[in-house]
């Protein structure tokens, strides 16, 4: 028995350092149709507000961790990428009591899109609300951004172990794929507060993703902006006029 222990702490070992130098990353876009004019949608929406974002994370990190920090950067990394790379006329909430208000919806939406599957619709109370929010601010769109790390926790460190003992160290990849950052991102039009587009990705990783990346991996899969002078042409399939560089991971 004290064999087995053995092998499979060290065949748990090996799989925990595998996780922890190999960052495997994996993407799903939803969009609520996935006609090419839902994608042309999105495109038309040049001025986008972000909400404030969240970055939250689980008790396994051991260093020291400021959630406001990281949010501000991670703010600050998406205005960038969305601005820069994407080609969006992006800007923050500003500070003050729009910004608190701006905190309460980005709660909610997270929430509804962690309740509902794709295309599930709003409450008219959070549509009005993505409305005012966009008016108020000059948007055509309203963007929400939630990132978590979920990592090894104490608890996720006994079922490892428990399972690679019954297993003989094979048992645990199930709990191992679960360590990873999670990111939920979405997009809503101003004038409806319909959802026009919205994406999951997950990063594998024994921690959490600097936040000068995140807002990248969220929103890689976000089609450039047109040009205003082309947001009026009838096709979707219309090819932006001076299109913005594409992203650095397609390079």
């Amino acid at each position: 028995m004290e064999a087995l222990k053995r092998l499979g702490s060290c065949l748990l070992a090996a799989l925990l350092l595998a996780s922890c130098s190999t960052a495997r990353e994996s993407w799903v876009a939803e969009v609520p149709s996935t006609s090419e004019a839902a994608i042309h949608k999105v495109r038309t929406l040049n001025r986008l507000v972000l909400l404030p974002p969240n970055y939250a994370v689980d008790s396994s990190v051991g260093k020291t961790w400021s959630q406001v920090t990281a949010e501000r950067r991670l703010q600050e990394e998406t205005i960038s990428y969305l601005r820069d790379w994407k080609g969006y006329m992006a800007a923050p909430v500003p500070d003050g009591g729009a910004a608190a208000a701006a905190q309460g919806l980005r709660t909610k939406l997270l929430a509804h899109l962690a309740a509902g599957p794709p295309g599930t619709p709003l409450p008219k109370e959070l549509a009005a609300e993505i409305h005012g929010l966009a008016a108020d601010q000059g948007a055509d769109g309203v963007v929400v951004l939630g990132v978590r790390f979920e990592g090894l926790t104490a608890e996720r460190w006994a079922q490892i172990y428990a399972v690679a003992l019954l297993t003989i160290g094979i048992g645990q990849y199930a709990i191992l794929d679960k360590v990873a950052t999670y990111f939920d991102a979405a997009i809503y039009e101003g004038g409806t507060g319909a959802l026009v587009w919205r994406a999951r990705n997950k990063r594998d990783g024994s921690e959490p993703l600097d936040p000068s990346q995140a807002g990248r991996f969220a929103f890689d899969a976000l089609p450039n902006a047109l040009a205003d002078a082309v947001i009026g042409a009838p096709g979707p399939s219309s090819k932006p006029a001076g299109a913005v560089n594409s992203s650095p991971e397609s390079k």
